[in-house]
């Protein structure tokens, strides 16, 4: 399965409310909260308690659940979003500004 075809399939999943703009806060509180758990698990790690490779994937799963539902809602491709991205952090090497603070940098 590519990233479009997934980002189409979570569709079939998703339990879509009565108002679209409560769907929207639950794809973003959703992301929010799965990439909090993710968070947690390296932060157990950190404090020294295993981490199960298997559990990590399904929490980034997860995150990358609700990043597709959001990115859908706005009309962004995965391919689109992470091409940008690619093209934003190579610029910012390019730069030296990588570990610089602020949006545009």
């Amino acid at each position: 399965m590519n990233l479009i075809d997934y980002a189409n399939w979570t569709d079939k999943v998703w339990v879509k409310n009565i108002n679209p703009d409560l769907d929207l806060s639950a794809e973003v509180l959703g992301l929010t909260e799965e990439a909090g758990e993710v968070a947690g698990k390296v932060r157990k790690y950190l404090q020294g308690r295993p981490l199960s490779r298997e559990e990590l994937a399904k929490e980034l799963g997860d995150v990358f659940f609700f990043w597709s539902r959001v990115a859908k809602r706005f009309n962004l491709t995965p391919q689109e979003i992470v091409m940008m991205n690619q093209d934003k952090l190579e610029s910012r090497q390019q730069r030296g500004v990588l570990i610089a603070e602020g949006d545009n940098r």
